[in-house]
């Protein structure tokens, strides 16, 4: 019951400063608790993340981070408790908890709390995020019989 994702953030500043970051991660479900593991890497350089630490496992000079995650249905598969942390003492170096609720099988409201990692230049701050899911309502499928 293993997914790969890839993704990146990038861009250029009005500055023209180019910054990205780059993920790579490992989902796993475990269909008999409904669970979503989410574990990765990534690499976001000094113009996007600051230049300050991305892992106590790497180091400093190096770009690569850690980033892990736990999405469980609380409610019939629409309400999610939902963990991530980007490891790092960076400007987004933090951990968020919280909860996203499926308005519909495409659209999923999201609200959290997001703490600093220790050493951290993130900051404590509450999250609301209002998201697109293009595989509308396969998240169910997922969380009852895992990838296929």
């Amino acid at each position: 019951m293993f997914k790969l994702a890839i993704g990146t953030q990038t861009g250029a500043s009005a500055g023209t400063h180019f910054g990205s970051y780059n993920y790579l991660n490992l989902v796993t479900v475990i269909p008999k608790l409904k669970t979503k593991i989410i574990t990765g890497a990534f690499g976001a350089t000094n113009s996007f993340f600051g230049p300050e630490d991305r892992s106590f496992l790497f180091p400093q000079e190096e770009d690569i981070g850690i980033q892990t995650g736990i999405e469980h249905p609380l409610l019939d598969e629409k309400l999610l408790l939902v963990a991530e942390n980007i490891s790092g003492s960076h400007s987004l170096g933090e951990t968020t908890l919280g909860a996203a609720y499926y308005v519909t099988d495409h659209w999923m409201l999201s609200l959290g709390y997001q703490f600093s990692n220790p050493g951290s230049k993130a900051v404590n701050a509450s999250v609301i995020e209002f998201t697109y899911v293009p595989e509308g309502g396969h998240h169910k499928k997922t969380f009852r019989h895992g990838h296929k």
